[in-house]
């Protein structure tokens, strides 16, 4: 078995993969820390903040028509009704705006909480893409744009003979583990992700600090290097708890293992990990796709059609990119591109042709960050 580092020091955002029902270290700081931690979350983006502004113009707004409103009804009380003198006095209209005021407070945080839970099911691109152009949406009219960005296209070697015919409980524990750890990796730099098979792709956010060509090379190589032995070392580790505490789980994933160790010869618990990963970098049609009424988020076009094939070129624990991206990462991070002991190889692509590509091979370890 890999040798791991134990549990991650912090859990995932989960803003861009939704994962976090797996509990790591420090997951519920995470998810529930402190009555204030939504604010964390809430203002992580500036369209996020100018949404916030709106809701709390709207909510004043309204308390002032409506401050207004009662003033006018107190000077036509006023004049026709003798009032308790309680009932004008200083302390008591006090107490009525210190109430109003708290009012206008829980109103806004609880809408701040509301738009906080549910932009975690968004992606950050369609949100970037609606706030730019979803006045297009109100006319009608289809939404699209170009895009530039770096795509990290992932394949864990051997998924459906580690998976396949997994009990629930199993099979649901070891996705979000592995996703909640790649999470940890690129959170806050992908505007995009998705399952695609057996594999995920990762669209990197443009002109990130360093570039962007550097920060998913820099993704790769800590998937490589570190996840893939983490994700080992825990995945056992939670499978052993959750067989020991639960017997009706036990019988499922006793005979899940040795229908496995019967198919490939091989223990469940020696089996490790290992990746596939391609690097591109281009451009891509990001839009809301289908009919009008069912649309949904997502990119289209050549870029994702590459990262597949280039992917699929790949020995077990390789990064492959083009010449476009080794170009591009020469260009952002020169120091990088001199000291990477890389591997050219001209391959064949389906559907595409011939190609030449650059192979980062599983025995080549370099600080990317340095």
């Amino acid at each position: 078995m890999s040798e791991g580092n134990g549990r991650p020091k912090r859990a995932g955002v989960w803003e861009n993969l939704g994962t976090s029902v797996v509990d790591l270290q420090g997951s519920h700081s995470a998810r529930s820390g402190g009555r204030w931690a939504f604010f964390k979350a809430s203002f992580g983006s500036a369209g996020l903040r100018r949404r916030q502004t709106k809701i709390l113009r709207a909510v004043s707004s309204a308390l002032a028509f409506l401050v207004a409103l009662l003033a006018i009804l107190a000077v036509r009380a006023f004049s026709v009704l003798e009032l308790p003198s309680w009932l004008v006095s200083y302390r008591f209209i006090t107490l009525l705006g210190a109430l109003a005021l708290l009012f206008v407070v829980q109103t806004y945080v609880r809408a701040v909480q509301l738009v906080s839970f549910y932009r975690r099911f968004v992606h950050p691109g369609l949100r970037s893409l609606l706030e730019e152009k979803g006045d297009e949406l109100h006319r009608g009219e289809k939404l699209f744009r170009g895009r530039k960005t770096v795509i990290m296209k992932i394949d864990i070697a051997g998924f459906t003979a580690a998976t396949f015919d997994m009990p629930y409980g199993m099979r649901r524990l070891f996705l979000d583990l592995w996703f909640t750890l790649i999470d940890q990796v690129v959170a806050h730099q992908v505007f995009m992700a998705k399952s695609v098979g057996d594999g995920s792709f990762y669209c990197f956010e443009d002109q990130l600090p360093g570039g962007s060509c550097r920060a998913a090379l820099e993704a790769a190589i800590s998937i490589r290097l570190e996840k893939v032995h983490q994700f080992d070392t825990m995945f056992h580790a939670l499978l052993s708890e959750k067989i020991e505490s639960s017997k009706e789980f036990r019988s499922h994933a006793e005979a899940y293992l040795a229908r496995f160790e019967q198919r490939t010869g091989q223990s469940f618990w020696d089996r490790q990990t290992v990746v596939r990963i391609a690097l591109v970098t281009g451009y891509v049609d990001e839009g809301l796709w289908g009919l009008s009424g069912q649309s949904h988020y997502d990119i289209q076009g050549s870029l994702p059609i590459l990262a597949t094939r280039l992917e699929e070129t790949a020995n077990n624990g390789e990064i492959v990119f083009d010449r476009d991206f080794l170009d591009e990462l020469a260009a952002q991070a020169p120091d990088i591109v001199n000291h990477m002991v890389v591997e050219p190889r001209t391959v064949s692509l389906k559907g595409i042709g011939m190609r030449d590509v650059v192979v980062l091979p599983d025995d080549s370890h370099f600080n990317v960050s340095g």
